[in-house]
C-alpha cells in the first residue's frame, strides 16, 4: 500500500490531491521509509507554495525525523508554551511522535507529556487538554503504554478530575487494548 502512496506522492501531480494532500502523505511515508527521510521532506517542502503551509511543514516535519534526539528535542520544545504556540501543528507534531509505527519509542513521552497537562490548561486554549491527551495516547496499545499512564494516575491522586477525565478518555483504546477496565 504505501509504496502505491510514495509513487503517487513521487509523481506530485494527482488530480484528486491537494497541497495539505502531498504534506501528509510525506510525513507517513517519511515514518514509513526513514532512510528516505531527507529526501521526502526536502522535497515536499520545495513543492509547497504557501508561505503558511510551508512554515507549518518546516515544524511538523520535525517530528517525523528518524533522529532520536531529534524527535527528544522537539518532544521537549513542544512542552514549552512556545512549543505549542500554534496549537494545530503542536497536535500533529505530537501525534506523529506518538505515531503506532513508534509506540514502543513513544512510551517515554507519556510521563513527561501529562505532567504538562496541567500547564498546558492554563496556557493553551480550552480544547487543547483534551486534544493532546489524544495525540499523546491515540496510538498506545502496549502493555508498557499502560504501566507508564497507571504509574502517572497512581502518583497522582488528587489529580484535577477533568484532566483526569480527559486522560481516561483518551485511553480508553490503551485500556481496552489491554483489558484493563480503569479504576481511577
Amino acid at each position: 500500500v504505501y509504496s502505491h502512496i510514495y509513487k503517487v506522492w513521487e509523481g506530485g501531480a494527482h488530480p484528486l490531491a491537494n497541497e495539505s494532500d502531498y504534506m501528509n502523505m510525506a510525513y507517513e511515508l517519511a515514518l514509513r521509509y526513514p532512510e528516505k527521510y531527507e529526501y521526502i521532506v526536502a522535497t515536499q517542502a520545495a513543492r509547497i507554495k504557501n508561505p503558511d503551509r510551508a512554515r507549518q511543514f518546516a515544524f511538523i516535519s520535525q517530528a517525523v525525523n528518524p533522529s532520536v534526539a531529534e524527535q527528544e528535542r522537539l518532544f521537549n520544545y513542544l512542552l514549552t508554551p512556545e512549543g505549542r504556540r500554534t496549537e494545530p501543528w503542536a497536535i500533529k507534531a505530537l501525534s506523529l511522535l506518538c505515531h503506532p509505527l513508534r509506540q514502543k519509542e513513544a512510551v517515554k513521552y507519556i510521563r513527561p507529556a501529562l505532567e504538562a497537562l496541567q500547564g498546558i490548561q492554563r496556557t493553551n486554549d480550552i480544547f487543547f487538554p483534551t486534544r493532546w491527551a489524544r495525540a499523546l495516547l491515540r496510538s498506545c496499545r502496549s502493555a508498557e503504554a499502560a504501566v507508564a499512564l497507571n504509574g502517572f494516575l497512581s502518583d497522582n491522586p488528587a489529580y484535577p478530575p477533568l484532566l483526569k477525565s480527559k486522560i481516561l478518555q483518551a485511553a480508553w483504546l490503551l485500556y481496552r487494548a489491554q483489558g484493563i477496565i480503569p479504576t481511577y
